[in-house]
């Protein structure tokens, strides 16, 4: 009976122990793959982590960019009315001072027109006939320039 006793508490240990070593075994898998997800867990928490950051980062750099581009436009848009304006008094003033430069040129021919004719009115009056009006006036800013302008 001991015998008997004996070699049924080895067979019920034999039992066991191969149990609990297919136990082990499992537990060590199940660890490995705890393992395997808890790294692929921090890698993927990471990777994403990284890209919230960079997009973050990417659209304040893009929100300072456009208020970069606002600001410039800005200052374009002003340097551009300074440099029209500018460059509409110039030419206002280059206008006026040809005007000026045509007006003597033309007050001095006119001058020296009525000297001519005197002069031939002088030496042979029959050649100058009074109907026709050899002195014409000097050039003056018109109305109608100014009606055609507008």
């Amino acid at each position: 009976l001991d015998l008997l006793r004996r070699d049924f508490l080895s067979d019920v240990n034999a039992a066991v122990a191969q149990a609990g070593y297919a136990l082990v075994f499992e537990a060590d898998g199940l660890n490995c793959v705890v393992r395997n997800l808890k790294e692929a867990s921090r890698e993927v928490h990471h990777r994403v982590t990284a890209e919230a950051q960079s997009a973050s980062v990417e659209a304040r750099e893009i929100s300072l960019l456009q208020r970069d581009v606002e600001m410039l436009s800005g200052k374009f848009r002003e340097r551009q009315e300074t440099l029209r304006h500018g460059a509409y008094s110039d030419l206002t003033q280059i206008r006026d001072e040809a005007l000026k430069k045509v007006k003597a040129i033309s007050q001095t021919n006119f001058g020296i027109q009525k000297k001519a004719i005197e002069t031939i009115a002088k030496k042979d009056p029959t050649e100058i006939s009074e109907s026709e009006d050899h002195f014409p006036s000097p050039p003056e800013r018109s109305s109608s320039r100014r009606k055609a302008r507008q």
